[in-house]
């Protein structure tokens, strides 16, 4: 953008007017016109534009013409009282409370907005200020959109911390808006000064009372309406317009405000000090004036330091705070560079701003000029030599030729004090250190600069001077993530980038001590694991839990640790049961727990991080999916076997067989009591046995002899039929093996005793198949719910969620972006939705394919993303049923496309062929296929399939033959 400013700026020579317009059209893409629309000019309170309470007016006026504009509410003190009000309902309401990335989604789609009606903007800013259009379209409308992005991409990366500190406490600190917010901007660059304010205060939750200068108001209005546009609740942002003295004044004396912003001169940054502490401690931030000192070394590009210190001072007709109006030159090069300067000065074209070749547009109003004019003329007076400008610019309007002094000392009031226009002082020096300690000579401490070549001298003078910014070889560089303010009478605090966050936040420090019974003991321990979400919100799928302890002394010297299970268990969606026997386990508790208390007893002394490496090992065994890493697991049973099956992303995966905690819960899960119908069928076999040998037995013994002879006696019979048995099947094995022989089986099948006819193959495949099916329907079935499609993508629990996210995906592949981009904004999004891993492809698919992209073919720009979304099989499927649906649901039209589209995807190997076969004839489809795809679609589509799925088969078949060779 700085460099931009610089090419339209003057060089050491003239440019003609033609050129200037080349350059001019080439940075603009239309002329302007000065006939801009004012649509609003009332004050806006609650979201609406309404009168004066008392009908006043001002009139706001063209510097360039001294033609009126319009008539603008003037806001009484009862009007700022009802700004106020609104203000602190909506704190208290909606929008301190709002999801943090909420806030920044409207901060993004007021920038939005901003910069689509950015020409209007531009042009109402150039009417109501006098700035040129190239420099409000460039510079003011595009930095304030930056701005407000920036400050949007914050709201939900504001933290606390958690501070370790001696004693049995948990300690943690929380960020917490201010509150309602005082804001007074300056007229120099409004719609800037307008986002630096702003941007901070509504992404932190705060909300806002904005007085703009009574000069130019009317930039501020029409964002105003944009507000109500971007779908900014009510009462978040307020615009009270008139003059100082009264609104700002009563703004900044109100004792429902809570902090007070303000950009200006000095002398009003004091009073607002002053006045702003009258009803209660306000907090200010102060970004006011300065006398920039801009140092040129002897060794500086003679070309850069003409052409930076131009722009330091010339830019907006010298209406720029950090200004270098005080420009220390070094004696070898002083003469010439006094000379350039006057001429490059020369140069600059003056006159409309609606011109787009204008370089140097009027003062703001009739005040301002004359308050230049007088430094001017003092200047003269005071004995500095003036070598360019000094005088009024045409007949109409209140411009001022650029003006060069040189010659000048420091006590001369054009050096001293500050001007606020286009009047550069030029002033010679000698050393280093010499020039270091005249830049520190002044009230001021906003900015400085410096030309040179030499590094070590760069950083010497950027260390010696006391200011808030220093400019290398450059000038008015100012980025939305750099802080700026001054040192001592410039003003306090910082404005933009983290630091300029921090004035719109209170720090709240969380001190606390656990379990009621315990508090007066200081031997108490508390151990916080994991840290607390304590939000509702679908993001956090679920809370990690904090764990408490006591460590008490026993007369022998051993402790014991009483640690409470229930909130874990809660947390976990586990039995408390379960987690005290798993720290049992894992600390040599004892083997049953207190019921009463949900307490595992432990012996020994083990400190929080023993507790958090176990509790850590619980969660990674026995809750989370090894899959997606969600909790949303619960055991299933299979023989001897646990399983966890995830309802989050349809993964069944074993547990940690080895550890004892699983007999545990074979033992008294539910589930793993109802056990298999085989073990029903021998349990209910074991107890018949059991029933019929008791009344086969007589029920008195006459003697042990008795008893053992008969034992004996049965055990002879069992040995026996076992024998028979074995002979009768060994009997059996020798028959079938001597049919086969006479019938002309080989050597192979005769030692196997193996049928190896083609029917008899494909007889025991399916039989396996059939088993495997069998077994694994055994695993996926629940003895209390039935099986339910794991996919049902296109209707989530929040489908306004889901649609956003959609949209706003949509709106950023408009535009070029690497994959990696893509897929980074995708997880953004994903995450602002609150909505699950899984729902990624769901959200790319609908935002990336559409028909456009399908009939043009550029379906593999976008298969890296997919490669990148896609994991395993369940998410294959979760593909096939999007496009099944995106095909024949939301596409008719495109019916035909669909195997095309398959073999696209299959070609960039997104999909793999055992998906696709699967998905044709397994029947696999009937569990992720969405619900809108009817049986008679599904006809269509799978006979369209067909030939595609026919070739994938003849390719495996020819495949495994060339292997076979």
């Amino acid at each position: 953008m700085q460099r931009q400013i610089l090419r339209r700026l003057p060089r050491t020579i003239a440019r003609s007017s033609t050129a200037a317009k080349a350059a001019s059209t080439s940075l603009l893409s239309r002329q302007f016109s000065a006939q801009v629309p004012v649509k609003q000019t009332n004050l806006f309170i609650n979201n609406k534009f309404v009168p004066s309470s008392t009908g006043a007016t001002f009139d706001t006026f063209n510097p360039a013409t001294e033609e009126k504009i319009a008539s603008v509410a003037e806001a009484t003190p009862a009007d700022v009282d009802a700004a106020v009000s609104a203000a602190r309902a909506a704190f208290e309401g909606p929008w301190r409370t709002m999801d943090a990335a909420q806030r920044g989604r409207l901060l993004y789609t007021l920038a939005d907005l901003i910069e689509k009606n950015a020409d209007e903007l531009a042009q109402l800013e150039s009417l109501d200020a006098g700035k040129p259009t190239f420099l409000t379209k460039v510079l003011d409308v595009q930095a304030c959109v930056n701005v407000l992005r920036y400050y949007a991409g914050w709201a939900d990366k504001i933290h606390g911390s958690t501070i370790p500190i001696s004693g049995p406490y948990l300690c943690y600190t929380k960020q917490e808006p201010v509150g309602v917010c005082g804001q007074i901007i300056p007229w120099n660059f409004p719609l800037i000064m307008m986002s630096w304010k702003l941007g901070p205060a509504l992404t932190t939750g705060n909300t806002v009372v904005l007085k703009p200068a009574e000069q130019t108001s009317l930039t501020a209005l029409r964002v105003a309406e944009l507000i109500v546009e971007a779908g900014f609740p009510e009462g978040v942002v307020n615009i009270v317009t008139g003059g100082g003295a009264t609104v700002g004044a009563h703004l900044a004396q109100h004792p429902n405000v809570d902090k007070i912003a303000f950009t200006g001169s000095t002398e009003t940054g004091l009073n607002i000090m002053r006045s702003s502490h009258v009803d209660n401690l306000k907090r200010v931030t102060l970004e006011l004036g300065g006398k920039s000192a801009n140092i040129i070394l002897d060794d500086a590009d003679i070309d850069l330091a003409i052409r930076q210190s131009q722009v330091g001072l010339f830019l907006n007709a010298g209406q720029v705070c950090i200004s270098g109006s005080r420009v220390y030159v070094q004696e070898g090069i002083y003469d010439e560079f006094v000379r350039r300067s006057a001429e490059a000065a020369q140069s600059m074209k003056i006159g409309d701003p609606f011109d787009l070749t204008t370089q140097h547009g009027p003062q703001v109003d009739g005040a301002q000029f004359k308050k230049i004019m007088g430094y001017i003329e003092a200047g003269q007076k005071d004995g500095a030599r003036l070598v360019s400008g000094g005088k009024q610019w045409g007949s109409k309007g209140y411009f001022i030729e650029p003006t060069v002094f040189a010659d000048v000392t420091e006590d001369m009031s054009i050096a001293r004090e500050e001007i606020f226009g286009p009047v550069m002082s030029i002033i010679k020096f000698k050393s280093i250190d010499e020039v270091i300690k005249r830049a520190n000579n002044s009230e001021f401490g906003l900015g400085a600069g410096v030309v040179t070549s030499n590094l070590d001298n760069a950083i010497k003078i950027s260390n010696g001077v006391r200011t808030g910014t220093v400019y290398v070889n450059c000038y008015t560089v100012i980025e939305p993530n750099t802080p700026f303010g001054g040192f001592k009478n410039s003003g306090i605090g910082r404005e933009q980038g983290e630091l300029g966050l921090r004035n719109y936040l209170e720090n709240k420090t969380f001190l606390s001590i656990w379990d009621g019974d315990y508090v007066e003991s200081n031997k108490m321990s508390f151990m916080n694991i994991a840290g607390t979400q304590s939000v509702d919100d679908p993001e956090y799928r679920y809370r990690m839990p904090r764990l408490m302890a006591k460590i008490e002394g026993r007369g022998n010297g051993i402790k014991t640790l009483v640690v409470n299970c229930a909130d874990i268990a809660t947390s976990l969606h586990r039995s408390t049961a379960e987690v005290c026997k798993f720290f049992g386990t894992e600390l040599g508790a004892q083997s049953k727990y207190d019921e009463k208390t949900d307490r595992a007893i432990v012996n020994g002394a083990f400190d929080a991080s023993v507790m958090q490496q176990h509790l850590s090992k619980y969660i990674e065994g026995f809750v989370l999916c090894p899959s997606c890493r969600l909790p949303e697991t619960k055991y299933k049973f299979k023989g001897q076997l646990i399983f966890h099956k995830c309802y989050a992303c349809g993964a069944v995966d074993p547990v940690d067989m080895n550890h004892k905690l699983t007999t545990f819960i074979f033992k008294e899960h539910t589930a793993a009591k109802r056990g298999t119908k085989d073990d029903k069928k021998k349990k209910k076999e074991k107890k018949e046995k059991k029933e019929k040998k008791s009344h086969d037995e007589p029920e008195e013994e006459s003697s042990t002899k008795e008893k053992k002879e008969k034992k004996e006696k049965k055990d002879k019979k069992e040995k026996k039929d076992k024998k028979d048995k074995k002979d009768k099947k060994k009997k059996h094995h020798k028959e079938k093996s001597a049919d086969k022989d006479t019938s002309g089986a080989d050597d192979d099948d005769v030692v196997w005793h193996t049928d190896l006819s083609a029917e008899a193959v494909a007889a025991r495949a399916a039989e396996a198949e059939a088993i495997e099916a069998a077994a694994a329907a055994a695993m996926e079935a629940s003895a209390a719910e039935e099986v339910v499609a794991t996919l049902d993508n296109l209707q989530v629990d929040d489908e306004n969620a889901l649609d956003s996210a959609v949209s706003n995906l949509k709106c950023y592949l408009e535009s070029s972006h690497s994959e990696t981009e893509i897929f980074e904004e995708l997880c953004r999004q994903q995450t602002y939705a609150a909505l699950p891993v899984t729902d990624r492809l769901v959200v790319f698919f609908r935002a990336a394919f559409t028909d456009q992209v399908l009939a043009s073919n550029q379906v593999s720009k976008y298969t890296p993303v997919l490669e990148k979304i896609i994991e395993g099989q369940h998410s294959q499927y979760q593909l096939l049923a999007l496009t099944e649906h995106f095909c024949a649901v939301e596409h008719p039209a495109l019916l035909t496309s669909y195997p095309i589209l398959l073999k696209l995807l299959y070609d960039e190997d997104v999909l793999g062929e055992e998906s696709l076969v699967a998905w044709a004839t397994n029947g696999v489809r009937k569990e992720y296929a969405h619900w809108a795809v009817t049986d008679e679609l599904a006809e269509k589509l799978n006979a369209l399939l067909k030939p595609f799925i026919e070739w994938l088969e003849n390719a495996e078949e020819e495949s495994e033959d060339e292997d076979d060779e």
